[in-house]
């Protein structure tokens, strides 16, 4: 399974800060990926838990399923004849597969996720969908933000006490949030070994980081953008 996120270069991806050419931009980076005759599945975030399950032979394409992660299930074919889009910037992309699975997901990580635990619900929904066991389970996690840029004036109100191993001390008055290590700890609590994980280990928000970040735009006052994530077969 293969998680993409498109770069600043690529041009801004989302319609809502009133990009004339989000449109023009996701045309030409699907077509830089060979993506483009491929038929899509578009996540419609909502910062909650739901999942979103579909049979490609049923649903052809859809523009936006509302939802925080699509899991997308059909034959082998038709699997990798489809593609599912996230257009976002910062949260974590986290994809699930497994060999010989006529299945595939990707889920949208943000801390409302996270604490609603998405991530652990997510890899339960998919074993049962495919009656797996989780030795078998491949996890892909994508560009995000990382704990060495999400950093805030301290102290950092967590939503609760499961947050305070991941909130670090910096430099000065200032504290880190590690996103990451809480999406580690909750695969872990059901499973999940760290050999399954694949982390690409970039960070969106790093000072010279090619993709758009919301969290550096914010804090610097720049324009803000949407990158546009892919989840999809080889």
């Amino acid at each position: 399974m293969i998680v993409k996120l498109s770069a600043k270069a690529d041009g801004d991806m989302s319609r809502r800060f009133g990009s004339k050419l989000a449109e023009n931009n996701r045309r030409q980076y699907l077509h830089k990926m060979g993506l483009q005759n491929r038929t899509l599945y578009y996540m419609d975030p909502e910062h909650a838990d739901h999942i979103a399950e579909i049979d490609v032979n049923k649903v052809q394409g859809s523009l936006a399923t509302p939802g925080d992660a699509i899991i997308l299930s059909g034959n082998e074919r038709s699997l990798k004849q489809t593609a599912i889009v996230l257009i976002a910037a910062d949260c974590i992309p986290m994809g699930i597969s497994a060999a010989d699975s006529l299945s595939f997901g990707l889920a949208h990580l943000g801390w409302k996720s996270l604490n609603m635990h998405l991530a652990e619900r997510f890899v339960k929904r998919y074993t049962e969908l495919n009656n797996l066991p989780l030795g078998q389970l491949s996890i892909t996690i994508g560009p995000s933000i990382r704990k060495e840029s999400y950093i805030y004036p301290a102290p950092i109100r967590a939503a609760d006490d499961s947050w305070k191993p991941f909130i670090h001390a910096v430099d000065g008055d200032n504290e880190s949030l590690d996103p990451i290590g809480y999406l580690n700890a909750c695969l872990a609590k059901v499973g999940i070994s760290r050999e399954q994980i694949f982390d690409c280990n970039e960070d969106t928000a790093a000072p010279n980081s090619p993709y758009f970040s919301h969290y550096q735009a914010t804090k610097n006052h720049t324009p803000d953008g949407r990158g546009m994530c892919l989840a999809y077969l080889a």
